[in-house]
């Protein structure tokens, strides 16, 4: 890891993430290549996997046998937690960075939270008024 990585978003497991969905975004093309007739090619199999995943559903290919749908199923659950997943790192990326902000000395010692940075406001504000 780099040293400029510090707020967990560069962590291995969220890189460990981003193999994991393209292994198996992999693995479901081939699947779909040799299960439905209506993907013939390699590419289009993926195209599917890749709408799916993504929540776009084109519709310009779909899935007509038994066995894709069920594996077109599987793989939209699959990418709406992916989705999620993604998600909750952006947030917890923000949290960490608010953290980071809100850290920091004044006159009275440290403030560690929001609630603390307020009524710290409050105070000056009563001060300021008297």
């Amino acid at each position: 890891m780099s040293a400029s990585c510090n707020l967990k978003l560069c962590d291995i497991k969220h890189r460990s993430s981003l193999v994991t969905v393209l292994f198996v975004l992999i693995c479901f093309s081939f699947a779909f290549t040799y299960v439905e007739q209506s993907m013939p090619t390699y590419s289009d199999a993926l195209w599917y996997c890749f709408a799916i995943v993504t929540t776009i559903g084109f519709g310009d290919i779909t899935a007509t046998s038994s066995v894709g749908r069920i594996l077109s199923i599987i793989l939209g659950i699959y990418g709406i937690i992916v989705i999620a997943l993604i998600t909750s790192i952006i947030v917890n990326f923000y949290n960490e960075l608010n953290k980071e902000k809100l850290s920091f000395e004044n006159d009275n010692g440290k403030i560690k939270n929001q609630n603390q940075l307020k009524e710290a406001d409050y105070e000056e504000n009563q001060q300021g008024k008297s």
